[in-house]
């Protein structure tokens, strides 16, 4: 190797450590320009320039230049070669219109053969994680897992990235509705890295932000959303970190501050307007604009969303089911409720990932169906979809063990337990039927039970009977 030949490796690796940095501080577009100072000398080097150009919307100066194409075609293959060439063929088909299952077996073959080639070289996206993404855009959770957990147990990249991998590892449990594995991994990946990159500590928040929108009440929610929203406050948005956005799109709308997400999400959509509106990257965008929409009652706001994914609809089946289920979700907020429709369109959105949003849809349309079969139905597939996390089981000695007397298990059945916790949280009839997919009329049966049964004679001594009764039993138990 010649000098000229060493100060060309130099030069090049300053633009792939340059870019890892900045895209760990959450700033790939910085990370990305200085590609254009220190040019790529070899194609896996192109390869890196192209994830930190499309991760930015910079679709169309994202491909190799003809020098390094024909030197991708021309190299000996190799076990990182063939990754980097596969991992740029599956970005560049992940932008086309109709291509999303092709893209995502490009990305995880990518991954798998990246782990194998043992390579450390700094990366503005790792592949597993670039993999997983996609996988998770194009509704295959299961996908998304199993590459995650197969660079978690090739060591995938340097020490830092196996924080990011058990990050996805718990968004993707989180997506499962697997409460105790998402937070399982999140520890982990705390416990690996304390003080995470700006990158991963948006993630970090997010996770946060999400077991609690779908886990604990208001007032959990709201200081979950209070540690995370002043990281979003200096986020910069790219590709690789849209479905952590959505997840605060929502918080943001239920909580009632969407002041700080309303720029980020702008930004967003631009991005993938700036690639083409590719259906793989934009379609949960688009939802969370649905979502928020439904959350704040401003059904004007739809619109443009609705639009999109039945624009992206022929193309993807993940915008069709959620055009769909976008659609009959307006439907139900008008008080119509076609129970077969309802039910296929809740069973359409788990099956692509939405298990919380399915669950809801279902819990909604039971709630505004005067038919009691129809509720029933409904209810009944919205607790199937997304269950609750149960209280633990008490240790006993053998099959005749007892509850100790005083405990609301000794007198309360288990579901009657789960409307005594949101009773003391304050929550109404319908936040209650909303929580736990009752009805409200139902929500109010149990609640006039449980005075009885507690021999309350007011609300304010119902609450004081239950605040006691349920300080005795044991914490909730982790589901999944």
């Amino acid at each position: 190797m010649t000098f000229d030949d060493r100060s060309e490796s130099v030069t090049a690796r300053i633009a792939d450590v340059a870019a890892a940095t900045w895209s760990m501080r959450g700033m790939l577009h910085t990370g990305s320009g200085f590609y254009d100072a220190f040019p790529p000398t070899t194609a896996e080097a192109s390869v890196r320039r192209s994830i930190a150009r499309i991760g930015v919307g910079e679709a169309g100066a994202a491909g190799p230049d003809d020098a390094s194409a024909a030197e991708i075609q021309r190299a000996a293959p190799s076990t990182l070669g063939v990754a980097m060439n596969l991992l740029q063929r599956g970005l560049q088909t992940s932008l086309r219109a109709d291509h999303a299952e092709a893209a995502v077996t490009d990305l995880v073959r990518a991954s798998h053969l990246y782990t194998a080639s043992r390579s450390s070289t700094p990366m503005p996206e790792h592949p597993a994680v670039i993999a997983a993404v996609a996988a998770i855009s194009a509704g295959d959770l299961a996908t998304a897992r199993a590459v995650v957990d197969a660079a978690i147990e090739g060591h995938q990249g340097t020490p830092w990235v196996m924080s990011r991998l058990l990050l996805w590892k718990s968004w993707i449990a989180l997506q499962q509705a697997r409460g105790a594995r998402a937070r399982e991994a999140l520890e982990a990946a705390v416990a690996l890295t304390p003080k995470p990159a700006a990158r991963d500590e948006l993630l970090v928040q997010a996770i946060r932000v999400g077991l609690a929108r779908r886990y604990e009440d208001a007032a959990g929610l709201e200081a979950a959303w209070e540690r995370g929203r002043d990281g979003l406050l200096d986020a910069d948005i790219d590709l690789y970190t849209l479905l952590p956005l959505v997840e605060f799109v929502s918080a943001g709308a239920r909580v009632g501050d969407e002041a700080v997400t309303e720029p980020l999400f702008t930004r967003a959509l631009a991005l993938v307007d700036a690639l083409g509106r590719p259906a793989l990257w934009s379609a949960h965008l688009r939802w969370a604009g649905i979502q928020r929409g439904i959350l704040r009652n401003r059904p004007e706001s739809l619109s443009s969303h609705a639009h999109a994914l039945v624009d992206a609809a022929p193309h993807s089946a993940v915008a069709e089911t959620m055009a769909k289920a976008g659609r009959l979700w307006t439907s139900v907020l008008a008080g119509s409720v076609d129970v077969d429709e309802v039910d296929t369109a809740a069973q359409s959105l788990a099956a692509i990932g939405l298990r919380w949003d399915a669950a809801r849809l279902a819990g909604q349309g039971a709630g505004r169906s005067d038919d009691r079969k129809v509720s029933a139905r409904l209810l009944a597939r919205a607790r199937e979809l997304f269950p609750q996390e149960k209280p633990a089981v008490a240790e006993a000695s053998g099959p005749n063990a007892e509850t100790p007397p005083g405990t609301v298990a000794s007198v309360l059945s288990e579901r009657e337990t789960d409307v005594a916790r949101l009773v003391v949280e304050g929550k109404t009839y319908a936040e209650i039927g909303e929580t736990i997919f009752i009805s409200p009329r139902t929500a109010e049966h149990h609640i006039a039970s449980i005075r009885r049964r507690l021999g309350a004679t007011s609300r304010s001594d119902l609450i004081a009977k239950l605040r006691v009764a349920l300080a005795q039993t044991r914490p909730l138990a982790e589901d999944g």
